[in-house]
């Protein structure tokens, strides 16, 4: 009787990336289940962001540097919204992981506007060269609005295929985008030793290693199978 002969494991087929969206979609994405662009949101990180702002503006002509303030924007408007549910829970729901992200985004967005040289490179500039911008005020402003606006385009633009490609498809790691995402789900009730699972609880999600949050769902029939990692990355 001969013996069988054993065929070698086949190694897992790795997903394209249109096979990795899709699954980030069906499975991570939580945008049409828990609040996200809400308007108590966009407002709380205007005016976080016009504070924090002012204070890159007095840093950055100190040091030459703009901070970020995407993690201090997210502690403060959490810790407000926290306050103001216990206070009055029934004018102020819970403040969602997935608001608090659209409000740390607006914050940073508006903070950010002393960074593209205009705090640190333009002064030092006038320091070398008095002459290099007009000297009245109205045609300075004539020569930095548009500036300023080249640069906030370019990022805005460039933001959506970037996050697709680095964080949907490549799966990469940003340190600070996790942090920001596991702050407001650190609280008792998103944690398992809450006695409840956080995925039970409103507001709650699961950070993800690029940073984005969402509550793994049940994969739909017909969807690919596997971890979703991007070709020639092991998952972790």
């Amino acid at each position: 009787m001969a013996a069988t002969e054993t065929l070698p494991a086949q190694p897992p087929r790795a997903l394209t990336p249109e096979e990795i969206e899709r699954e980030w979609f069906e499975n991570v994405y939580q945008g049409d289940r828990m609040p996200q662009l809400t308007l108590r949101a966009v407002i709380m990180g205007m005016l976080l962001g016009a504070v924090m702002s002012c204070s890159n503006v007095y840093v950055s002509l100190k040091v030459g540097w703009t901070l970020g303030v995407s993690i201090t924007s997210c502690i403060l408007a959490y810790t407000i919204f926290a306050a103001l549910h216990r206070a009055m829970p029934k004018l102020f729901k819970p403040f969602g992981i997935l608001e608090n992200n659209a409000m740390q985004c607006t914050a940073a967005a508006a903070g950010a506007m002393a960074s593209g040289g205009i705090a640190n490179a333009i002064p030092a500039l006038l320091m070398l060269n008095p002459s290099a911008l007009p000297a009245d005020f109205a045609t300075r402003c004539l020569w930095l609005i548009p500036w300023v606006i080249v640069i906030s385009a370019l990022g805005v633009f460039l933001a959506v295929p970037a996050k697709r490609q680095m964080i949907n498809v490549e799966k990469l790691p940003f340190p600070t985008a996790t942090r920001r995402a596991a702050r407001p789900s650190a609280r008792p009730e998103c944690s398992a030793s809450a006695g409840r699972s956080a995925r039970s609880s409103p507001g709650c999600a699961t950070p993800t290693p690029g940073g984005s949050t969402g509550t793994p769902r049940s994969p739909p029939p017909g969807a690919p199978s596997g971890s979703g990692s991007a070709p020639g990355r092991t998952s972790r």
